[in-house]
């Protein structure tokens, strides 16, 4: 269990690893809504769904791209 809490804690810091990244909760948050509502919704858009999960992915890579490896 305590492994378990370790690696949750260390894929939601930020670069410190100390503060939590409030941009891998909130992408983490919605790529969980967005899997539900894929998984239990009538309308299966694959491409939407497809499309919405990239983006989230781009936006987070992009940040970290742009953010100083310093702080």
């Amino acid at each position: 269990m305590n492994k378990l809490l370790e690696v949750v804690q260390h894929i939601f810091t930020a670069r410190d690893g100390v503060s939590y990244s409030l941009t891998k909760l909130v992408g983490i948050a919605a790529a969980v809504v967005m899997i539900g509502k894929f998984a239990v919704g009538t309308s299966t858009d694959f491409s939407g769904f497809g499309t919405g999960i990239s983006l989230l992915m781009a936006a987070l890579a992009a940040k970290y791209f742009v953010e100083d490896k310093e702080k």
